[in-house]
């Protein structure tokens, strides 16, 4: 098991990477929507 991680191209770990970043991105907003919404203006 150890043996194939060492052996992965550097391009697949590099997308691995991106596809973790798009997921916190896509994460983030949608937990900044709802945040927006549940605060109450004005409202201490």
């Amino acid at each position: 098991m150890t043996e194939l991680l060492t052996e992965q191209s550097p391009r697949l770990k590099a997308r691995i990477a991106g596809l973790f970043y798009l997921l916190a991105f896509v994460t983030g907003a949608s937990a900044q929507a709802l945040v927006g919404r549940l605060v109450v203006k004005g409202d201490a």
